[in-house]
């Protein structure tokens, strides 16, 4: 859409004064005419500034060190069994200008699965919530212990509808290797069954 201008027409000019008079008020529409363009571009120039600002909210908010509590976690990693069998490969990665980890999982058979984890800064707890091709959805919330594992928990209905509770916990053994512990109880977390263990071994493309 063309922009606003304001357009002069002249007559022919009779005389020299009066055409001096008129070239003097062309040369002038120049600029009166650049005045509105130049306001414009200061203005765009401004929301551009007010949108990168907005951008750069996310990484603002989720700077502090609770929102990173979980970045050991981040990388390509090759997943193993306790004997040694392959598991799986699984990829971390930060999204949301650090505020939420996307986990993308590749079973050796057929499972796959996609996780998202965030900090809820509103009641300081860390929530993760899953889902998989099995159709299964699990919740589960809570925060680093006293050992400096992520230890989160929820609830999920087992195979007869029963009520059972679901903890895993991910603890960092080195910069390059991470324990997957995940157990069910159901008993309210009187006894525990183990569901996985998941030695996580970084592989050389899956730099955090």
């Amino acid at each position: 859409m063309p922009s606003p201008a304001l357009v002069a027409r002249l007559s022919p000019t009779p005389t020299l004064a009066l055409a001096l008079t008129l070239a003097g008020c062309a040369t002038a529409s120049p600029a009166a005419d650049q005045a509105p363009s130049a306001q414009a571009s200061a203005q765009s120039e401004s929301g551009a500034a007010s949108s990168t600002a907005a951008a750069g909210a996310p990484a603002e908010v989720c700077a502090d060190e609770a929102h990173h509590q979980f970045d050991f976690w981040i990388g390509a990693w090759e997943v193993k069994g306790p004997r040694g069998a392959l598991a799986g490969h699984n990829r971390i990665e930060s999204i949301l200008g650090g505020c939420a980890l996307h986990e993308s999982w590749e079973g050796a058979g057929p499972s796959r699965g996609q996780s998202f984890s965030i900090f809820d800064a509103s009641r300081g707890v860390w929530h993760q919530s899953w889902v998989d091709n099995g159709g299964h959805l699990l919740r589960i919330e809570g925060g680093l212990d006293a050992e400096g594992r992520m230890v989160l928990q929820g609830e999920m209905r087992g195979p007869k509808g029963e009520e059972q509770l679901h903890e895993i916990a991910w603890t960092p053994v080195a910069s390059d290797h991470v324990r997957q512990h995940w157990r069910v109880s159901s008993d309210g977390g009187d006894t525990w069954k183990d569901l996985f263990i998941g030695e996580y071994h970084r592989v050389s493309d899956g730099e955090p």
